[in-house]
């Protein structure tokens, strides 16, 4: 868990405040859920505010006629497990369901991700194994297809090493295909953040809460009202945006009249008459006449009465770019000095990748910048060709690494790539023996499908690791009594087009890459089908046979088949590679290939976090019931750490993404 923790400051901090609120009807008197999450405590970048946050807005709804689930600090698992309850009690009772989250989130290539307290985040390609995606809350609602939803997510928090992640953004990303009938508010515009607030609360959050205590305030002028104090608080710092498509009424607090107020003005009826709201807000403007309030005011009225006067107003601070020069060139002679003393992307006091970045934010498009970057690229490039020349190969892929980081289409980078596979080509020639547990292992071809199979003996084992994750724990005997087959490679896209007729995958690279982008339900029928194709008996290994063969039949390794990660298994690729075809590392002692890393493996099991406290010594085929499946053994796109032998995860049975592969297993 603390290993986890650690990393968690890498995630950007997404900052605003969705609220998506699907309408069919007034739903006043009907039944109300609510879930409610709040995550402060992260290792390295904690905050002050979301479990109070939580608290006070579970209180709120509590008093409101919700039925509220609430959970504080969370791990994945737990939100995961909330989540499912949630849309259970929301199918089961029907009427409003509101889900309301407060804590860290980050947008990456257009999806919002909640962090739990645990994530271990040191890739962006990991986001997806270690964060929650927001869109599985709108999901459990449409699968409860109930009167009216309500979804707020206060992940407004700024998080100072958002540049760690290349395609990560500022804020959450606007949701552009939500369905009709939505209200989406957030605490501030897309892609910028908000603030966590002095007090025990947010300042959105606070004023929500306030507003949603009003008798007889529509939906509408609850958050139209709290939008409003949060501007007011902020002095225009924090700008809440709404986007809204509401066909009906609905009411926290007592029916009122006709208290819908007027919409957002796009343009006056009467282009001399402005209406009220918009009065009151250029009352606002002219108590603070600063250039955010300016913002605000043609962010929501481009038409409006007063919108020429504020675009004269606006044209004062809209200096000269040269007036900034001096700082840049300052900020440009630190870059040299990082550059010139060779810290590259890391050193105290800062690395020249981080500050030539730093002026390109603020500065887009700035040669001097783009200059730097180059050469840091050059750089790298030099120190690989010398390694990859000395067969220093793991030093080389060090710098490769690097320069993915920094430029991950360069071509200087491609051709260094090649280089590399020749040199760890030709230098493989002459493989060692490899070896094997007692009783030896035999390789089999089925000659229906090409599908290489290896027996796997029987044996025993202890399964499981009391320095790894909690429900690694405890390590236990277990014991295989019948030999088996596993495939020698996870199953390949060409073999999944000869069964199923198609290919799912998301990187169709061939077909001697692995098959992914398939769920757990999708291997099932895929094994149906190959099974009534070869009249065999083929089917996925359970997680204890997994183990037992990635340890080379129950050796104590650290990784399938040693402690060496590199020669074993593809992991930390840039998305510019994604997988590789199968065989491409050092297989294990049993002659198994890629059980370390590559792609996810399904294992036929449901995911227990506490199993190995009861699971029986002979043959364990994991709990009787569960949401879940497992699959193990890391991707190409996870660190090390997800690699090793006793590491477990688990997924819904109807997931499935580009790093979820599988292996086959055989029944004699």
């Amino acid at each position: 868990m603390k290993k986890r923790q650690q990393y968690l400051s890498v995630t950007a901090c997404l900052c605003l405040l969705i609220s998506a609120i699907t309408f069919q009807t007034a739903l006043a008197s009907q039944n109300r859920v609510a879930l409610v999450i709040g995550n402060s405590r992260y290792a390295e970048a904690p905050l002050a505010n979301p479990v109070n946050d939580a608290k006070a807005m579970s209180a709120q709804l509590t008093r409101l006629g919700f039925d509220v689930i609430l959970r504080t600090n969370s791990n994945k698992r737990s939100m995961i497990e909330a989540i499912g309850e949630f849309g259970v009690k929301l199918e089961k009772q029907g009427g409003v369901g509101l889900f309301f989250y407060a804590g860290h989130g980050i947008q990456s290539k257009g999806q919002n991700y909640l962090i739990p307290v645990n994530a271990h985040l040191k890739r962006e390609t990991e986001l997806e194994f270690e964060a929650v995606n927001a869109a599985r809350i709108l999901k459990e609602m449409g699968y409860a297809n109930n009167g009216l939803n309500i979804v707020i997510l206060d992940a407004c928090r700024n998080n100072p090493l958002t540049r760690s992640f290349r395609s990560a953004k500022r804020g959450l990303a606007r949701i552009d295909d939500a369905p009709s009938g939505l209200l989406l508010a957030y605490s501030t515009a897309p892609g910028s953040v908000a603030a966590d607030g002095n007090g025990r609360n947010s300042p959105y959050t606070t004023q929500l809460i306030n507003a949603m205590g009003q008798t007889g305030w529509s939906l509408e002028k609850v958050f139209k009202q709290a939008a409003r104090e949060v501007k007011r608080e902020t002095r225009g710092e924090q700008i809440p945006w709404v986007s809204s498509s509401i066909t009906g009424d609905f009411y926290f607090s007592g029916k009122g009249q006709s208290d819908l107020p007027a919409p957002i003005q796009v343009a006056s009826a009467d282009p001399d008459i402005a209406s009220k709201d918009e009065r009151e807000f250029w009352g606002e403007v002219k108590s603070d006449p600063s250039k955010e309030m300016y913002e605000a005011y043609l962010a929501e009225y481009p038409n409006g009465h007063y919108a020429r006067i504020a675009h004269i107003k606006l044209k004062k601070y809209q200096l000269p770019a040269q007036a900034s020069q001096p700082d840049i060139n300052q900020q440009l002679k630190v870059c040299q000095t990082h550059l010139n003393a060779n810290r590259l992307t890391s050193g105290r006091g800062g690395n020249a990748l981080a500050c030539y970045e730093q002026i390109l934010s603020e500065h887009p498009g700035n040669n001097d910048a783009l200059t730097g970057l180059k050469q840091i690229e050059d750089k790298y490039a030099v120190w690989a060709k010398s390694q990859i020349n000395k067969r220093r190969y793991s030093k080389a892929k060090v710098y490769l690494k690097k320069i993915a980081l920094i430029n991950p289409d360069s071509e200087q980078l491609s051709q260094l790539e090649d280089l590399l596979k020749e040199k760890e080509t030709l230098a493989q020639q002459s493989p060692q023996p490899l070896s094997r547990p007692s009783g030896g292992s035999r390789s089999i071809t089925d000659s229906a499908t090409g599908v290489k199979l290896v027996k796997i003996p029987q044996g025993c084992f202890q399964m499981g690791s009391n320095n790894g994750e909690g429900d690694e724990k405890p390590v236990h005997k277990v014991c295989i009594t019948k030999p088996f087959y596993l495939g020698k490679y996870e199953v390949t896209q060409g073999q999944w087009q000869a069964i199923m007729g198609n290919n799912p995958s998301e990187f169709k690279k061939g077909n001697n890459h692995p098959v992914e982008n398939v769920s757990w339900n999708d291997v099932q029928r895929f094994i149906k089908k190959l099974n009534t194709k070869t009249g065999k008996n083929y089917r996925l290994p359970t997680e204890a046979e997994w183990e037992y063969a990635c340890r080379s039949g129950g050796k104590n390794q650290k990784y399938c088949g040693g402690d060496s990660i590199d020669s074993l298994g593809w992991h930390d690729e840039g998305w510019k590679n994604g997988h590789h075809a199968v065989g491409g590392k050092s297989p294990n002692g049993l002659g198994l290939y890629d059980m370390s890393g590559n792609v996810w493996e399904w294992v036929q099991d449901r995911y227990g976090e506490n199993y190995y406290q009861s699971s029986p010594t002979n043959n364990p085929t994991g709990p009787s019931g569960g949401s879940f499946r497992g699959d193990r053994g890391g991707s190409w796109g996870s660190s090390a750490s997800y690699a090793r032998s006793a590491f477990r995860r688990l997924d819904a049975p109807s997931n499935s993404s580009s790093f979820l592969g599988f292996r086959l297993a055989r029944s004699f």
